[in-house]
């Protein structure tokens, strides 16, 4: 928070916009990780894919490290001591797996991250496709999303 007579940075701001969403999406993220796994039970086709659609829960964005995703929206939640979270919050990503179609939620505390899907959510140009990149640091690895690359599309050439 900016002392008095010294104009508060954005940063500063952002952060504290971020906890006081965090009070209002946290009461949703139980049930958020409740939902996805509902709505894999409920479009399993066969009888594997029902008995696998309760396990895990969330991914860590670690673990989604150069995977391809369709992001939809995140829900902001207070970040407990057991996690290393610069902002004081973590975000539960709604996403899906460009590999495999798979519907996912991602959590992170990555700030980078979460400024960036945020401007996107301001913008109102969610969904966005993307991929997390790690990035080393001294402190460990930094994630950030990235836009997904060109691809070389096949041109069809009429005779």
């Amino acid at each position: 928070m900016a002392d008095a007579g010294t104009v508060a940075r954005p940063h500063d701001q952002f952060g504290e916009y971020l906890l006081r969403r965090a009070e209002e999406d946290g009461a949703t993220r139980g049930y958020e990780v409740a939902a996805s796994q509902m709505d894999k039970m409920l479009a399993a086709e066969t009888e594997q894919e029902i008995w696998d659609a309760d396990e895990g829960g969330t991914v860590n964005g670690q673990d989604m490290i150069d995977v391809e995703l369709e992001i939809r929206g995140f829900k902001v939640a207070t970040s407990d001591d057991q996690y290393d979270a610069a902002l004081g919050v973590y975000i539960l990503i709604d996403a899906t797996r460009l590999d495999n179609g798979e519907q996912v939620i991602v959590n992170t505390g990555a700030p980078l991250i979460i400024t960036k899907l945020r401007m996107f959510e301001v913008r109102e140009m969610l969904p966005v496709t993307g991929v997390i990149r790690g990035t080393k640091a001294r402190n460990g690895t930094v994630l950030k999303l990235r836009q997904l690359p060109s691809r070389a599309v096949k041109s069809e050439t009429v005779a």
